[in-house]
């Protein structure tokens, strides 16, 4: 009996980490971008992706520039390296693929002046499309429009002509009906929730992360529901931030002064348990500091950094589990 039990135990962790790794490493992929100035206010800079991957963002002086930087993605062909954007605050769009160890594809903005602009970016799940919007500070643009959906090709095949009724037939009157009871619509049942749980979530391991679940469907409001720091993780400091929906923040460094990592939920409320400040004293991580603001509902989370460091950032987003993580590792 002990015998068959682990090979049952041992059949199971074969399948789910060859489902983890067919998701995990399934290579990211850019397959195509694209440069819209047709608003008045903002440019925007559209990728297609084959999966949700977000990039490290930072800006940089002499001349002003914005560097996008997708860990683990690849060019796919055809997409070119040089495009002109005659924009309102971009001028050109350079891409460059790095393989190696550290692959990644690196995206810059060339500016057109060094005056205070601020970056947006809006990922659409459905088509694993990002749009990165750059405007004036303290002028925000709205949302991107979302593509329509393409009605149905017409056909040239005649409408279809309903068959003759059949010839009348004498028959005796019916009987007054009945009045039919007036039936209200049945309600759809309502999505079970789970309450909030009492124990803190724990970070798994890369190598534990099972299958992904099917997700309810339905538009709900984002809510930031905890945060957690792991010092001892394989591949760096992670930190897991575990929300109800598919809500990846916009993430920028701050290397002026004290370095820093920020991270902004927008529209995302702060869940009951949400502590302010968490002193990690990592490695990497000195503090994790949380911002939540109302009307609008907005969160600011600042990971405080160790100076004099060289550090590498990684996003991962676990779609299904409504879990974002950043790993952060030094380059040594």
């Amino acid at each position: 009996m002990t015998r068959k039990y682990f090979q049952i135990c041992s059949l199971l962790a074969v399948f789910l980490c060859g489902l983890f790794l067919t998701e995990a490493f399934a290579a990211p992929l850019i397959e195509k971008i694209e440069f819209d100035g047709s608003d008045n206010n903002a440019d925007r800079i559209i990728f297609k992706l084959n999966s949700a991957t977000l990039p490290k963002t930072f800006a940089l002086k002499g001349p002003p520039r914005a560097v996008f930087d997708f860990p683990g993605t690849a060019l796919a062909k055809g997409v070119k390296t040089n495009i002109t954007a005659p924009g309102k605050f971009i001028k050109g769009i350079r891409t460059a693929e790095h393989r190696g160890d550290q692959a990644k594809t690196r995206v810059v903005l060339d500016l057109l002046s060094e005056d205070s602009i601020d970056f947006k970016q809006d990922f659409n799940n459905v088509n694993n499309t990002l749009t990165i919007s750059v405007f004036a500070l303290g002028a925000e643009p709205p949302p991107p429009p979302v593509a329509a959906v393409p009605p149905p090709p017409k056909t040239d095949k005649p409408a279809a002509v309903p068959p003759p009724p059949p010839a009348a037939r004498e028959t005796p009157p019916a009987p007054p009906a009945k009045p039919a009871p007036a039936v209200a619509s049945i309600p759809k049942p309502a999505p079970e929730t789970g309450g909030a749980r009492d124990e803190a979530t724990v970070i798994q391991p890369l190598s534990e992360v099972g299958p992904e679940q099917a997700t309810e469907g339905g538009t709900v409001s984002p809510v930031l529901y905890s945060i957690e720091f792991d010092r001892d993780a394989q591949r760096g400091e992670t930190i897991s931030f575990k929300l109800n929906t598919f809500n990846p923040p916009v993430v920028f460094g701050i290397e002026e002064d004290a370095p820093r990592i920020v991270c902004f939920f927008k529209d995302t409320a702060a869940g009951p348990d949400l502590q302010n400040l968490l002193d990690v004293n990592g490695r990497f991580i000195k503090s994790i500091q949380v911002g939540k603001y109302s009307n609008p509902d907005n969160i600011r989370v600042v990971l405080d950094l160790m100076p004099n460091q060289n550090y590498d950032l990684q996003q991962i987003f676990f779609k299904e589990d409504s879990m974002f993580m950043i790993i952060i590792s030094t380059n040594v």
